[in-house]
């Protein structure tokens, strides 16, 4: 008999199929079948399905019934399952990991962002310039100055050298007349001017950040990739920078032509043209790849977490500082106002269209006024600082009190004539403004312990976000302080010297670095509290094995 089934042939009157072992129909089911008739009550119509629990296989070949014909048949055995168990679990093999070519893998470090880094770069070198150029045109107009469009555009450019710190240099030669016939031949003078309107600095650095941070997400990579695809905003910046520096320079005639001729020329300092610029933007767009580069320190070993909650901190220390001194300045001129009144005298004695040109300069160096208010309110003092001497002006226990502009010799003095500076104690109010540094650096280290994970961490970022501080503050010192350095040519002997006007900038720094290191430390305690509250998140549960069907 064939099984319907598996179409195996079976031994007449076999019940089961020795391949599939499905239930065999019996010879009335199957005579009733082909005459058409139904199948005897009780009799399935269909072959039964294999009974759940599979019967074991013979041991040894069926033989047929004696009397049987045919050829004997040889045991087939069932097949193994292929459908896996219900509950069971599969182990699946991972799949090989594919060897990524190098063009799959994208660009290298030093290949890769050049596009994105040298249109931002680019981008934030035209509105710098372009501010100049406003600053210069729109002064020209207020101020009613006969000058041509050429001249107005040279001195545009020279506000751009002024919102990075490039030197201007002045320098005098072929000097003749009355009062050059007293001078050696070769005679030659040159004056250096230096200072950043910080105000604009701070709009180009965060125009660079915003490009390093662009390169950087656009070229990918990991936290040192990104900075270096930050850094490659600094050659369209300062590239241009230095080119048209070489071009600018003004010729002028001598102003005093009774007593000397010669010319006068005024001009960029190349050396400074470059570096400058190539500094500020080289910082800015790394800063920007550390900020791209945020969710993977994140993520990453503590070390880098630290760091880059570190560098949080002392940049919100720094604005801190500084913001806090206006506002200081603010509340003393409420408190105080006869010098708010003197301010704006003196603002307006020029007229309306002189006072407008007054108040667009004076909202450039706002940052730089705040510097001198900062520096002594952390201990150090305001002066002039120059070759071998050094004039202290306004610190935290001394005030000016006057000028005396006829000098005093004595040991102290040797030279006579030189105007001396009188000073009393502070005044028992003023020392308020010793909460200006000590909420700053407070804010500094709270912003530092947020960026964390552990107590241990935020102690350690707030400390070392005052290293951060020191340093830009100092940074800001130097950018912001008006130095001038004057050099002579005396037939082949030369001389000279230079000073600075502000806070001096080794004591600055130093004395930021302290209050960075303990209120940064002390301002992260709260969060480091409040991490160190947090339990540890629980490890997931087991995943029970599912029993499979023996263990049923």
């Amino acid at each position: 008999m064939r099984c319907p089934r598996c179409r195996t042939e079976n031994a007449p009157g076999a019940r089961y199929c020795v391949a599939c072992w499905a239930e065999l129909p019996q010879e009335e089911t199957a005579a009733a079948a082909a005459e058409g008739r139904s199948p005897p009550e009780g009799e399935p119509t269909e072959p039964l399905a294999p009974p759940t629990e599979p019967v074991a296989p013979p041991t040894e070949p069926l033989a047929p019934p004696a009397g049987a014909a045919g050829p004997p048949t040889e045991p087939v055995l069932p097949a193994a399952p292929t459908a896996p168990i219900a509950g069971a679990p599969i182990a699946v093999p991972p799949p090989p990991s594919p060897t990524p070519s190098a063009a799959a893998r994208g660009p290298s470090v030093l290949g890769g962002g050049w596009g994105t880094a040298t249109a931002w770069g680019l981008g934030a070198w035209a509105a710098l310039a372009l501010l100049g150029q406003l600053l210069a045109f729109g002064g020209a107009l207020l101020s009613g100055a006969g000058l041509g469009v050429g001249a107005v555009a040279r001195l545009g450019w020279l506000y751009f050298c002024g919102f990075h710190g490039i030197g201007v240099v002045a320098e005098v030669r072929d000097v003749a007349g009355p009062l050059g016939g007293m001078l050696p031949p070769g005679f030659g003078l040159s004056y250096r001017l230096e200072v950043a309107m910080l105000s604009a600095t701070a709009l180009a650095l965060y125009l660079l950040c915003r490009g390093g941070r662009a390169a950087a997400d656009r070229a990918g990579g990991g936290a040192a990739a990104r900075v270096v695809h930050g850094l490659k905003v600094a050659p369209a910046y300062a590239v241009p920078a230095l080119l048209l520096s070489l071009l600018v320079r003004f010729d002028l005639p001598s102003p005093a032509p009774e007593a000397f001729t010669g010319t006068i020329t005024i001009r960029p300092a190349p050396s400074s043209a470059l570096l400058w610029p190539l500094l500020l933007a080289a910082a800015a767009g790394a800063a920007g790849g550390l900020v791209s580069a945020r969710p993977i320190l994140r993520e990453g070993p503590g070390g880098g977490r630290t760091a880059a909650a570190a560098l949080a901190g002392g940049w919100t220390m720094l604005v801190a500082v500084l913001g806090l001194s206006f506002v200081g300045l603010l509340v003393h001129a409420a408190v105080s106002p006869g010098a708010a009144a003197a301010y704006l005298r003196a603002v307006g004695s020029e007229g309306p269209d002189g006072a407008a040109v007054a108040l667009a300069h004076h909202v450039l160096l706002l940052p730089n006024q705040s510097l001198l208010v900062a520096a002594p309110a952390m201990g150090g003092c305001d002066g002039v600082y120059g070759s071998g001497f050094s004039v202290d002006l306004l610190c935290l226990t001394r005030f000016p009190a006057g000028v005396d502009l006829e000098g005093a010799a004595g040991p102290l003095q040797p030279i006579p004539g030189i105007p001396s500076f009188r000073t009393r104690p502070t005044p028992a109010p003023y020392f308020l403004f010793l909460l200006v540094p000590a909420a700053s650096v407070a804010l500094g280290g709270r912003a530092a312990a947020r960026r964390v994970a552990t107590s241990s961490e935020a102690i350690a970022a707030g400390a070392l976000a005052g290293a951060v501080f020191a340093a830009l503050f100092g940074a800001a010192v130097r950018l912001g302080s008006p130095r001038l350095g004057v050099a002579a040519d005396l037939g082949g002997f030369g001389g000279g010297g230079s000073f600075a006007f502000g806070p001096e900038l080794l004591p600055a720094s130093l004395l930021a670095l302290a209050w960075g290191a303990v209120g940064g430390a002390l301002g992260a305690l709260p969060g480091s509290r409040r991490l160190a509250a947090v339990p540890a998140p629980a490890p997931p549960p087991a995943v029970a094995a599912q029993p499979g069907p023996e263990e049923r």
